[in-house]
């Protein structure tokens, strides 16, 4: 009717492991005299989160347009302008940093009020005249 099982259940063969050895030439880990005998430090391009990444991106498309705008188009466009700046500023202090990306959110977070200082400017001016 059916196909006997066994007793025991099927165990596969173990292998043994292969180790491969390496020999290491202590020549190649010191600094060639081309240099001048000065070691560089290596330079690691920094990974920021893709959050941050579409802050930047967020914050730079807003200083052009800024830029771009005449003085009517920023009176009517300014509380919009503003509440972006804002809601990217507060997406900023949401990113979870180290030591490497907080160096890039602080610099972020200056741009963007530099920005808003740019706006308030801009329409402070703009109604004054």
């Amino acid at each position: 009717m059916g196909q006997k099982h066994s007793k025991r259940p099927k165990k596969l063969k173990s292998q043994p492991e292969v180790t491969e050895i390496i020999e290491l030439n202590d020549n190649q880990s010191e600094p060639d005299d081309e240099c001048g005998g000065i070691v560089s430090d290596v330079i690691k391009p920094s990974v920021y989160p893709i959050e941050l990444k579409k802050v930047m991106e967020n914050v730079e498309s807003i200083e052009k347009s800024i830029e771009s705008m005449t003085a009517s188009q920023i009176n009517l466009y300014y509380a919009n302008l503003k509440d972006d700046l804002h809601g990217n500023w507060q997406k900023v202090y949401e990113i979870k940093d180290g030591d490497d990306v907080r160096a890039k959110k602080i610099e972020t977070i200056e741009r963007i009020k530099s920005a808003l200082k740019r706006l308030n400017e801009e329409v402070l001016t703009r109604n004054d005249e």
